[in-house]
């Protein structure tokens, strides 16, 4: 990954964070099945529950994976 890569990829982090998603690591705590592995949570104020994504197994496809969340939900309309 280059500089302008790198530098994409933590812009598009931060954005999502600031919408209210975090990617979880995995860890004994969660089972086996669980550790080891990634997935979204997607919690904002005034929402009862969270919303929580697929497993993945890099925290970078955890993220793509909230970013393609995030794009299907967008409330922005294209012009198709």
């Amino acid at each position: 990954m280059n500089i302008e890569e790198a530098a994409f990829a933590t812009d598009v982090r931060r954005q999502l964070q600031a919408d209210g998603y975090t990617v979880h690591a995995g860890d004994a705590a969660d089972g086996p099945d669980l550790s080891g592995k990634h997935w979204f949570i997607w919690m904002k104020p005034g929402m009862s529950d969270a919303e929580v994504g697929p497993t993945c197994d890099t925290e970078p496809a955890a993220w793509s994976s909230a970013l393609a969340h995030r794009l299907e939900n967008s409330e922005i309309e294209l012009d198709l």
